[in-house]
């Protein structure tokens, strides 16, 4: 199902004014809506489900390679924003992502980025059932924590 242009802003101003009431965690929903159109687009492969299938769906020889680039160039960007508002209202962040100078968003590429996620599930095979936005996280403050 596509969510349309103003259910989609609808979606974002309320997750915005559930922020800015105090809860944090809601910027993990945040990221989350972030990647509704590639969820939108799936057909005969489920990314956005568990660790499992991108684990299996994501490595440089699959012809889905380039779609599971994108979709974390995407997410990222959405956790990147996250991060930012964050750190604006004297939260931490989730992770320390090298910045492209005075951008929020990263320096490292989405190829680095598929690389340090596919690392991580290779390091812990036993996580691979989670859903696969909460180990992308992980895998992010496992490989750019903050100091």
């Amino acid at each position: 199902m596509r969510v349309r242009g103003c259910q989609r802003i609808g979606i974002v101003l309320s997750v915005i004014w559930l922020l800015q009431n105090g809860s944090a965690m809601l910027c993990f929903l945040l990221v989350l809506l972030s990647s509704s159109e590639l969820r939108a687009a799936q057909t005969d492969w489920q990314l956005n489900t568990t660790g499992n299938a991108f684990y299996a769906l994501c490595t440089s020889q699959s012809t889905s390679y380039e779609r599971c680039v994108f979709y974390v160039i995407g997410y990222t960007d959405g956790l990147h924003l996250a991060n930012a508002f964050l750190e604006g209202t004297g939260h931490p962040k989730m992770f320390c992502m090298p910045s492209a100078g005075n951008s929020v968003l990263s320096s490292i590429s989405g190829i680095q980025m598929v690389d340090t996620i596919m690392g991580f599930l290779q390091r812990y095979p036993q996580r691979r059932h989670e859903l696969i936005p909460k180990l992308i996280i992980d895998a992010f403050k496992e490989a750019f924590p903050c100091r």
